[in-house]
């Protein structure tokens, strides 16, 4: 609470969040550097499958317009923020756009989640389902612009938005970054629905990743 009171103090922030935001939903990159866009699991490699070692979690149902999901990505140094804090990234993940992303929406029954180590809380089918979609290729794009090996994972900041189904996946990448990878985590959501049970919030808490999420009146009492 007391990091979104300080965010919201900042309105030049919040107004970049909101750009950030919205950029998902345009054509092109815009501001950003490269973008990621999910895979069916018969399009993937073997190396999309597997980052190092490390075998990738992938969803049990993937949307059959699976190239909706997308995020965009940017690295910066400009402007870093205090507290030893060498690399900002930012991704932004695109909302609803068509029918089978409304499809994943009502997918609402709740699963465990498959995320971090901890057998602990549930999640919403739908919304894990499309960031495992998204995740083979994120986590290699993202190791990939974090290669260099003098720069520690806490010296890492990610920052995560996005709108309506984009915040959910900003919610689950940061919280899967934060546990596989160990980077600091921020994370802006913008009319977000709720992700998960009581055991997932206690999950998130846990791990310190700073979350402001923004809906209006009329939203927040759906």
């Amino acid at each position: 609470m007391e990091w979104g009171l300080e965010l919201l103090q900042e309105p030049e922030r919040c107004f970049l969040e909101l750009q950030h935001a919205r950029a998902a939903y345009r054509p092109g990159l815009g501001s950003f550097q490269w973008e990621v866009l999910a895979t069916t699991r018969s399009e993937r490699t073997d190396a999309e499958l597997r980052v190092g070692s490390e075998p990738l979690l992938v969803a049990t149902e993937v949307p059959q317009r699976s190239e909706e999901l997308r995020v965009l990505g940017q690295v910066t140094t400009d402007s870093l923020p205090p507290d030893n804090i060498d690399v900002v990234i930012y991704l932004s993940f695109r909302g609803t756009v068509s029918q089978e992303n409304m499809i994943t929406n009502l997918k609402a029954e709740l699963v465990p989640l498959t995320l971090g180590a901890s057998a602990q809380g549930q999640v919403h089918r739908g919304f894990q389902d499309a960031y495992l979609a998204l995740r083979p290729r994120l986590l290699t794009k993202l190791d990939e612009v974090t290669a260099d090996p003098s720069l520690l994972p806490a010296r890492v900041l990610v920052r995560a938005t996005g709108h309506s189904l984009g915040g959910v996946l900003a919610m689950l990448a940061c919280y899967d970054l934060r546990s596989c990878r160990g980077v600091t985590c921020e994370c802006v959501t913008w009319g977000a629905p709720r992700l998960g049970d009581g055991g997932f919030a206690e999950l998130w808490n846990a791990a310190g990743i700073k979350l402001e999420r923004l809906v209006n009146r009329s939203a927040a009492r759906g």
